[in-house]
This record gives structure tokens, sequence and C-alpha cells, in this order.
């Protein structure tokens, strides 16, 4: 990439390059190294983005997420969620800026708004904005070629509302971060994501498979980075603001919050079974895919149906601490996390013989509940208990 845009970048440039992005994809075990050179661009063109905004513009979604988790947990992102109290006409002055100063440093750079199809068809139903940012990448893709742009969502909002603050010292996978990120705060993230879940009110559709793992992968993480009680209590107090902004986001009546969390909670044990039917193929090609590509291999080495299971039954009964704790002030459905854990603990500790009896009269049990499900199909035990807790308890 060369010195010649200097003081252009607000990281070094050695960082966009293909020696760089090859090192981190083998040291993190990534496969694709164009996810990794978008991911990297994400942080550096939102540093460009809040340089012209100030703080008009609040990074959300999966970017923001990463920052709140340990390396060692962090996925790549390819797309950049704005929350933005700018109008229009000032979003596309911020753009056109920022395309300015790279194309007079010779780094050419275009960008232009995207309109989905469907969304032509009828009409926009949420005030958002989308722009794909066209980059020199040093990555073209494989076989397919890769389309040369980052796209960026940029919701109309008032930011004033949001829950927020600078990330300081941030780091990412292959990127320590030379600016702090006006981001929302991390309970205000994991309301967010717990909020697609929501499919019959404000959520994702719910045949956008990938996207529930997506927010499965980064809640299951996020709220184990942040698992103390104090976290607890600040994530249910702050559901209710979160839940009402999303209302009004989408100019939609709002509901109970209960039957809001009865909707997530639905979707996260729907998801958690989805492939114990008889008439089950094969796992998502969208999962399989967000495995491949953005994940690190420690993590995906790790990975089966039988885990992502797990870390949405996980979820199902932390959501459920939330919704009794927001009914009663009680949280002490969170320690059935705990007991499930230990019980696991206590299996390990058994013969293979025993280990084989305890987990066939788990089965015998579930089914005796619900014999649609084709269990045999489960490997790991973990999965039969929490299942077990959830249908039996």
């Amino acid at each position: 990439m060369g010195n010649k845009f200097g003081s252009l970048f607000f990281h070094n440039h050695h960082n966009f390059s293909k020696q760089h992005i090859s090192s981190i994809a083998e040291e993190y075990g990534l496969t694709k190294r164009d996810v990794l050179e978008s991911h990297l661009w994400v942080y550096e063109l939102y540093a460009h983005i809040q340089q012209h905004s100030g703080d008009k513009c609040v990074l959300k979604g999966g970017a923001c997420a990463q920052l709140y988790l340990p390396l060692t947990a962090q996925r790549c992102t390819a797309d950049i969620d704005v929350g933005t109290s700018l109008t229009p006409k000032e979003l596309n002055d911020v753009l056109h800026s920022i395309r300015y100063e790279f194309n007079m440093k010779k780094f050419y750079a275009s960008y232009s708004e995207y309109i989905p199809e469907m969304v032509k068809r009828n009409g926009k139903t949420i005030p958002l904005m989308t722009f794909m940012f066209n980059l020199p990448f040093v990555y073209k893709g494989g076989k397919k070629k890769r389309a040369p742009a980052l796209k960026i969502d940029f919701l109309f909002l008032d930011t004033e509302r949001l829950d927020k603050n600078y990330v300081t010292k941030g780091e990412t996978i292959g990127l320590k971060l030379n600016y702090s990120p006006l981001c929302i705060t991390s309970y205000s993230l994991i309301c967010d994501k717990l909020l697609t879940f929501a499919v019959n009110s404000i959520g994702l559709e719910i045949y956008k498979s990938d996207g529930f793992y997506k927010n499965i992968y980064d809640l299951f993480y996020l709220i184990n980075s942040f698992n103390d009680i104090k976290s607890f209590e600040r994530i249910c107090n702050h559901f209710k603001d979160s839940a009402y902004m999303e209302f009004d986001i989408k100019k939609m009546t709002p509901i109970n919050v209960n039957l809001l969390l009865e909707d997530i909670l639905y979707n996260l044990y729907r998801i958690s079974i989805r492939d114990l039917s008889k008439t089950f193929e094969a796992s998502s090609k969208r999962l399989m895919k967000f495995q491949e590509t953005a994940l690190q291999r420690d993590i995906r080495e790790d990975l089966s149906l039988d885990t992502w299971s797990v870390m949405a039954m996980y979820l199902y009964i932390w959501t459920t601490a939330v919704k009794d704790f927001l009914t009663s002030g009680d949280y002490s459905t969170l320690s059935n996390i705990n007991k499930i854990l230990n019980q696991y603990e206590n299996y390990l500790t058994l013969s293979d013989k025993a280990q084989d009896m305890y987990i066939r009269t788990l089965k015998t049990e579930i089914l005796a509940r619900d014999n649609r499900f084709y269990l045999d199909y489960i490997e790991n035990p973990l999965r039969i208990i929490y299942l077990h807790n959830i249908i039996c308890l």
C-alpha cells in the first residue's frame, strides 16, 4: 500500500497489506483473507465516519459487539451498523467528504446508496439508508469475484436516547484501534441483540437463520463476559427502553414486555431443537458459511449442531431469568445455568455404563413429554441435560 497515503488512515497502512492480513489469518486460523480484510476496514472506515460526524453517529451491531469481547472470542464482521441523528443530506455530505479525502490521496474510493428489490417494491418501512462504500481491496475473493465494497446501514434515530460510551483502548482481530469509537453500551447491545429473536413482532424475519446464529454467537459470549449480578440487573432495567425504542423506530404499537419475552423464548427454543426432527437432513448452509468464514479456528473446531443448540438453550434459560426479574424482581432462575453445569460435571464422574444409563433415563423422560424428537442425532450429553431441564423440570 506504500507510504504515499501518509496520514490519511487512522491506522498504519501496513495493517491493510497482504502480508499483515495473511499473517493474522494464519495466527487466528481464519479461512478467508478477504473476509478478514473487510473486517479490518470496518473499523478504519468507521473512524472516518466518526471524525466527520462527531457524536451524531453511534456504532451498533456486530462490529460493536466484538469490541466488548476478549480477542479469543471475537469473530469477523463485514458490515457497519450505525445509529445516526444526521439528516440524509448530512449523511451524504459525510460520505462525500470521506471519499474526497481518499481520492485526493489517490486511494480511490466511491459509494452509492443500496436499496434492496423488496424495499423498492414495497417502500421503506424502517428509517434506514444503506450505502455500499467501494474500496481498493487487496484480496479479490475466490472463484466468485468479490464485490469491492463495505455495506453501511444508517438507522435514523435520536442518538440522545441511546445508552452509549466511547470504547477506549479497543482491540479487534488484527487491529489495535487508534481512536475511541462511540458505541452503544454493552448492556444496550445485549438488549438489541436479544430483541432480534422476537420474530412475531420487532425481530428478524424467521427465515434469516444466519442472522439468528450470528446473534446467538455474540449474545452467548457477551453475556458470559458480563455475567455478574449488577450487569444482569442493568441489562434487565434497560430492556424495556430498548424494546420501546425499537417499536418507535418501526412505527409499531408496543406490546406487553412479557409477551415480547415469550416471543423471544419461543424462537430460541425453536432454534435449539430445529435439527431434532426425523425429516431433518442437513444444517443450514448459511450457518456453515458463517462458521467457516467468520470464526477463529479454535472456536470453529469445537462447534457442532449440538454446541449451537446448547448456546441457544443457555440463552433460553438466561432470558427466562430476565423475564422473572422484570416480573417479580427475582433472579434466582439464573442459578439454573450453574445447576445444569454441575449436573454435567457429576455426569462426567460416572462410569461409562452409568453415563449411558443416566442419558437413556433423561431421553426417556424427554420423549414422554414430546415424542416428536429424534434424539439419536444428539452426540453431546450436555445438550440432553439442557433439553431435559427445559422440558421436564
